[in-house]
């Protein structure tokens, strides 16, 4: 599995983080992770996504992506 996210503001430096039982390499403002677990694609993965590399506009895992609600919960704004 693969997973993909867009952050709101590029990260400064290249940065690894550990989310949802994945580890994603982020750089600019993309952010993947080459294998995920089931716990990957939840909005509880995103907000750990989140807090360590910033708001995220988008987030998916394969062809399943969350919806503009869950994003706004992964960010905080619910």
């Amino acid at each position: 599995d693969f997973a993909q996210a867009t952050l709101a503001q590029p990260v400064a430096k290249p940065v690894q983080v550990i989310a949802g039982g994945a580890v994603w390499a982020c750089e600019g403002s993309a952010c993947t992770a080459p294998s995920t677990s089931d716990r990957t694609l939840s909005v509880r993965s995103c907000k750990e996504l989140a807090k360590q590399a910033g708001a995220v506009t988008t987030y998916r895992v394969e062809r399943h992506a969350l919806s503009a609600d869950e994003v706004a919960k992964c960010n905080g704004k619910a």
